[in-house]
């Protein structure tokens, strides 16, 4: 079966939409590594629910945030002006039909590393860039063609770009929608305070918590999470001192239930 995503990409196989994008990169031989992992980076964006802009023969108008099939093998081109200088790489985004907060892309090189950085400037409550390094020669060995034998590790590279740069992005903005999103940040502050609450027993668990972000701390603040922890704390304290009286003036309670029938 033909993969789909990138990171179900073999030795034997890519993925359509990534055999053609590639394809229109040319076989120029100014065409580098640092060319091709960008194009990765442009899939690997559609794959998470982000649409390209600035280009010519899509029509994606009807396009929500959720990962769409159709969507990724529809887009077959890569939008104008990609790529501003030798090493300079820029893309610009939207997600799906919230248009409300573009992001860019852009990849610098310098040497064997690349420096990736996602800004989302719109964002007001929620973080608003996301940066993170890759090594070109970790995931390709050839650009004279493009067979799929000339890449390798792709399923790390995906993995790595997604939970590090485009899930975070999307979190954030469906966060800042109020959209429920499958992540910590987007799920209702009811279930939130109740994840909270299974941390009250290790408040340096909780204190950590706290500082991720401007909601946790708020969260971890609330006046009904600290009352259940008093709580709590008061009951472990009474439930201590119960079996240290038992102890000492019933000591045959705090013996080996076994023992106590057999006696």
């Amino acid at each position: 079966m033909k993969p789909v995503l990138l990171e179900e990409s073999s030795s034997q196989e890519l993925p359509k939409n990534v055999e053609i994008l590639l394809s229109s990169l040319g076989n120029d031989s100014k065409i580098d590594k640092n060319d091709v992992i960008a194009v990765f980076f442009y899939v690997l964006m559609i794959e998470t629910g982000f649409i390209p802009q600035n280009l010519d023969d899509c029509d994606l108008s009807n396009c929500d945030y959720n990962f769409n099939v159709k969507t990724l093998k529809s887009i077959y081109s890569l939008p104008k002006n990609w790529k501003i200088a030798v090493n300079h790489y820029e893309e610009l985004f939207l997600l799906g039909n919230v248009t409300q907060y573009p992001c860019k892309l852009v990849i610098l090189s310098m040497d064997d590393l690349i420096i990736v950085n996602l800004f989302l400037p719109n964002l007001k409550e929620q973080r608003n860039a996301y940066a993170i390094t890759f090594q070109p020669s970790m995931y390709i060995e050839n650009v004279s063609d493009y067979i799929p034998n000339s890449f390798k590790n792709l399923k790390e590279l995906s993995i790595k770009f997604k939970d590090s740069l485009s899930h975070p992005a999307k979190s954030a903005i469906l966060t800042e929608e109020k959209i429920t999103n499958p992540s910590l940040l987007g799920l209702p502050e009811e279930l939130k305070l109740k994840i909270f609450e299974l941390l009250l027993p290790v408040p340096k668990d909780l204190a950590r918590a706290s500082m991720v972000c401007s909601n946790f701390h708020y969260l971890c603040s609330d006046q009904s999470l600290l009352i259940r922890c008093h709580t709590r704390n008061c009951e472990k304290k009474r439930s201590i001192r119960f079996l240290q009286l038992n102890s000492e003036y019933m000591p045959h309670l705090c013996m080996d239930p076994s023992l106590v029938w057999r006696s």
